[in-house]
């Protein structure tokens, strides 16, 4: 419009190009706010996947732990029971011996002290990998966050150019209109311009005819 102006035509409205252009301009910053809306909801969907597994495989994990006590408190149990019985065997064989020997001989207590050892290294490697993945979750979870923080300023931003844009077209559509009022009402410049040539003209003829 401006160029128009310059060039000596006079300020019409907006031209069905330009028109065109701020449509196109409008359905792009939508398409971008959609895009953005669609990138956030799927991150939200993967971290809640993300939490849902980890979740799952530490209970699985403390589960695990689990039956592997029971299993070795149960294995335990019969060696128990079978060493009682043959303590009470020797006992009654030898009534009228001195008292037995204590129960357990030095090498059943260090069978029980290797496996108890055994155990506890078990059940420590299982701690350390119950609090790597806690680990893991707490990093996942914060990278989710920073993730979304920067979607939304993102955003934002977006919103912060779409007004922009609007702000500027209603300037440019007010501008335009400006110009067309001032074009339409006559100018000193003109006027002078008007006046000098005529007096030009007048001096030319002078000169001719006298």
């Amino acid at each position: 419009a401006i160029g128009r102006w310059a060039a000596g035509g006079a300020v019409t409205a907006k031209s069905a190009e330009e028109e065109e252009e701020e449509a196109r301009q409008k359905m792009l910053n939508a398409h971008r706010e959609s895009i953005v809306w669609f990138l956030q909801a799927k991150l939200r969907e993967a971290g809640t996947l993300q939490s849902t597994m980890m979740e799952i495989r530490i209970q699985r994990e403390v589960e695990k732990s689990k039956s592997v006590l029971y299993k070795a408190k149960s294995s335990s149990i019969p060696s128990t029971h079978s060493f009682d019985a043959a303590l009470d065997s020797e006992k009654s064989a030898t009534q009228n011996q001195e008292r037995a020997e204590p129960q357990l001989s030095d090498e059943q207590m260090q069978l029980f002290a290797q496996e108890n050892q055994d155990m506890m290294k078990h059940y420590q490697d299982t701690l350390d990998q119950v609090r790597t993945a806690e680990r893991s979750l707490i990093e996942i979870s914060e990278l989710q966050s920073t993730l979304v923080a920067n979607l939304t300023e993102q955003n934002e931003h977006i919103e912060q150019l779409v007004q922009d844009s609007f702000f500027t077209t209603e300037n440019v559509g007010r501008g335009n209109k400006e110009l067309k009022r001032a074009s339409e009402r006559p100018s000193s410049a003109r006027i002078l311009f008007h006046s000098t040539c005529a007096f030009c003209a007048f001096l030319v003829v002078w000169d001719l005819i006298f």
